[in-house]
């Protein structure tokens, strides 16, 4: 569904084997030079573990209910944070909006996902209330 670049093999593999072990992080950093694919990393990860017929980490059937909800940007486990259209930042109402989200249970009962994209746009009292709800 959502592929990722040659150059992510690597680190996929390395996050299906802690998947696989079940020592998968509740909190992931993605990192690196803007334009290297880490909003489509992020993504496909996430599809990856929204899949509802993907047992074993494998790339996303794109077929069921969870990929469908996907695809038409309207899964309810799945946030992405960005920039809103008429600001360059994250504003602190979308961490607060996030910290709502994550209070609750999950649509599908397995995992909720929230990408921040980039999070080193987030105002400074966004950062510092994400920062606080992370070490909760």
């Amino acid at each position: 569904m959502l592929d990722i670049y040659p150059w992510q093999h690597d680190q996929m593999q390395r996050l299906s084997a802690m998947y696989s072990q079940e020592r998968l992080p509740h909190a992931l950093m993605f990192s690196g030079t803007e334009g290297i694919g880490l909003k489509q990393f992020s993504l496909s990860l996430a599809v990856r573990l929204l899949c509802a017929k993907n047992d074993n980490f494998e790339i996303a059937c794109g077929l069921c209910d969870s990929c469908n909800l996907v695809k038409g940007d309207s899964h309810p486990d799945l946030k992405l944070i960005e920039p809103e259209e008429n600001s360059e930042r994250i504003q602190i109402n979308q961490i607060r909006e996030f910290i709502d989200y994550s209070t609750l249970k999950s649509f599908s009962g397995k995992i909720k996902i929230c990408i921040i994209n980039p999070a080193e746009m987030m105002v400074t009292s966004a950062a510092n209330a994400l920062l606080k709800t992370l070490e909760e």
